[in-house]
């Protein structure tokens, strides 16, 4: 069984996915996948190409100007990482999980038994993400003007998952959400 995690950049994903592997479910995220992908020769290659650096700063500076550059830039990675992510769902002795952030806009969706949609709210998701950032509001911002709204991915959510909760409330939800998965 396949089960995806997404919503928008500092909603909570992470929690979900930490709080599932605790319960032993094998879990993978898109996120460790692209990083690990960034290092290959055959994707350094192919940013050279494509934006002519493998700078990380300066590809994200060119993503957030220019949406054309985005495209590309998913058009790289999204292949390589799906093709992961599954082999490693269904090599699994039970259903595994996979924090996916671009599910949705990658209508991806339909490829997993159940989609969770972590979500923060609007005001929630650019404090966490302006923290994460040193304090840059403004970049906050801009990343997020650049996504799917996360209100937009609750739609295609099979459950929706607050992380603006403490903690333990949010384990608590999500542990029994994924308790369920051992008897069905």
């Amino acid at each position: 069984m396949r089960v995806a995690v997404t919503g928008g950049i500092a909603d909570g994903k992470s929690t979900i996915l930490t709080e599932v592997a605790a319960l032993g479910f094998p879990t993978i995220s898109a996120d460790d996948v692209v990083k690990q992908l960034y290092e290959t020769d055959a994707i350094r290659s192919t940013l050279i190409e494509t934006f002519g650096t493998t700078d990380k700063r300066e590809i994200r500076r060119r993503i957030l100007e220019d949406p054309s550059d985005r495209r590309r830039l998913n058009s790289i990675f999204h292949l390589p990482v799906m093709r992961r992510i599954f082999d490693f769902c269904d090599s699994a002795d039970r259903p595994a999980f996979a924090e996916i952030p671009l599910l949705i806009e990658t209508a991806t969706q339909e490829e997993f038994d159940e989609v969770w949609v972590a979500t923060a709210g609007r005001d929630e998701q650019l404090r966490r993400l302006t923290v994460s950032l040193g304090g840059d509001s403004g970049l906050a911002q801009r990343l997020l003007e650049t996504q799917l709204p996360t209100t937009v991915k609750e739609a295609f959510g099979d459950y929706v998952i607050w992380t603006n909760r403490p903690r333990k409330e949010v384990r608590e939800f999500v542990r029994a959400l994924a308790a369920r998965l051992f008897t069905e």
